[in-house]
């Protein structure tokens, strides 16, 4: 008992909290019935462990509480997980603790739009959902995440497709209609051509080239923080920088990258949520 209220201390307990243990100066403490020092003298007899008795007053014992260090982690754990922790018994709350501790593991479930972060789901709108999620699918194909990378943009679309209610049967209906929000980004970020939209380097001019660049970086850059602020939100300081998006590299050349121990699973990948 004294282990695992020690260890229930450690996952939750507050910086004023302390953690102490009562200690009592030999013979004394080989008396079961002792607890504290009377007022007054009175004799107890001890037995030692080569067989002989000891007559010792009680009175005379001398009692310490001696503070005990431990370490104190509930800062380290997600806030949902401290909320849930009075729900919990004491092993799973260990349990739970535990694979927030572990390597890195995000869950992607794009059928049912959940984004779980080492066993605590955090919440994400489908725009940004869908951004992180053709983060994962950019590493897996090789494809470098830039905003002047058509593939890289093109797979956003891809995957924001994928997400949407309904949104890869408008597009099977009709590829040159797609679901209106993935329209509004093409329409936003690519200049069109007789054949469809063009790759940003045979746009018309500099001026509209880089007018386009720029909207598609405020907006990747937008997506970047919406998605960092919900994991920070919801997975503490500790373990968020774990699963943010990074922005590495200069303005014109930046690119938005995972971090690289982080392991992916895609979950329901190729189902699609109906509504």
């Amino acid at each position: 008992m004294g282990y695992l209220a020690g260890h229930a201390l450690s996952l939750l307990g507050r910086p004023q909290d302390r953690l102490s243990h009562v200690l009592v100066n030999p013979p004394y403490d080989r008396i079961p019935e002792f607890f504290y020092p009377p007022p007054t003298p009175r004799n107890k007899a001890v037995r030692h462990d080569d067989g002989t008795e000891e007559l010792v007053d009680l009175s005379r014992a001398e009692v310490k509480l001696a503070n005990v260090p431990f370490l104190r982690m509930r800062e380290v754990l997600p806030p949902p997980l401290l909320e849930q922790a009075k729900a919990l018994s004491f092993s799973e709350l260990v349990d739970r603790a535990q694979r927030s501790l572990d390597r890195p593991n995000v869950q992607i479930d794009t059928h049912k739009l959940r984004m779980t972060c080492g066993g605590v789901a955090v919440q994400l709108p489908e725009e940004n959902f869908a951004f992180y999620y053709a983060l994962t699918k950019s590493r897996e194909e090789g494809i470098t995440p830039r905003a002047n990378a058509d593939d890289a943009i093109g797979l956003y679309l891809d995957c924001y497709t994928h997400v949407l209610p309904e949104g890869k049967e408008i597009a099977r209906q009709n590829p040159a209609r797609p679901h209106p929000n993935v329209r509004e980004k093409e329409l936003r970020w690519f200049e069109f051509g007789p054949s469809g939209r063009l790759p940003i380097e045979r746009t018309t001019d500099e001026r509209q080239r880089k007018k386009l660049f720029d909207k598609r970086q405020t907006d990747l850059g937008e997506m970047v923080s919406r998605c960092n602020d919900s994991i920070n939100a919801t997975l503490g300081p500790y373990l968020a920088p774990r699963y943010r998006v990074m922005s590495v590299g200069p303005k014109g050349a930046r690119q938005y990258l995972l971090p690289e121990d982080l392991k992916v699973e895609l979950i329901d990948e190729r189902n699609r949520r109906v509504i």
